[in-house]
């Protein structure tokens, strides 16, 4: 009876506050959790907004970044002037070699007219290479040194004005031709 009764209060009893203490507990688990979480989101968004979320550049930074990326540009420029240069050089020995091929084959006496127009031609384009590489060398002396040539610079322009003489040469040769009257000065009196 009533020692069964009393037994079973008491187990009932003791559960409920077990239970109450369970769900304090729980309550203040869930508690404790919450703010470690908000803690903790605290600091993830602060290191967040302190390594994601940068500052603006000053004037003086984008100049420097600006300069720097101008100075790459012009290095890749320079190289590939340097690479062009020498590529017009080879260009102009080649010219060279197939323009004193030419005087080989049209410059030995005796020539006619044809003949004598195509050496006086092929005498001045012959100048004219020789000008345009010694003015592409002279470039590429320049373009691919650390730093600006001066002296290389300036002989290029001479050289080029030889070029540019040579061609003018040329280009009179071919238009006393047009013009029906036929060469005064022969080759062979100016050598």
């Amino acid at each position: 009876g009533k020692s069964g009764l009393d037994l079973d209060e008491a187990v009932r009893t003791t559960s409920q506050k077990l239970i109450q203490a369970t769900q304090k507990n729980q309550t203040l688990a869930d508690e404790m959790i919450m703010k470690t979480m908000v803690k903790a989101g605290h600091k993830v968004r602060d290191q967040w907004e302190k390594h994601h979320i940068r500052k603006l550049d000053t004037l003086v930074t984008i100049r420097k970044v600006k300069g720097f990326r101008q100075g790459q540009k012009a290095a890749l420029a320079g190289r590939a002037e340097c690479s062009f240069n020498i590529l017009e050089a080879f260009v102009s020995a080649v010219g060279m070699g197939d323009d004193i091929n030419a005087i080989i084959r049209t410059c030995p006496a005796p020539r006619d007219g044809e003949s004598e127009l195509a050496c006086q031609v092929n005498g001045a384009i012959l100048g004219a290479w020789v000008g345009n590489l010694a003015t592409k060398l002279a470039l590429a002396a320049s373009n691919c040194a650390l730093s600006i040539n001066v002296d290389a610079i300036c002989s290029a322009g001479v050289a080029g004005l030889v070029s540019a003489m040579g061609e003018i040469a040329a280009g009179a040769s071919l238009g006393v031709a047009c013009s029906g009257t036929p060469p005064q000065l022969t080759t062979t009196k100016v050598s």
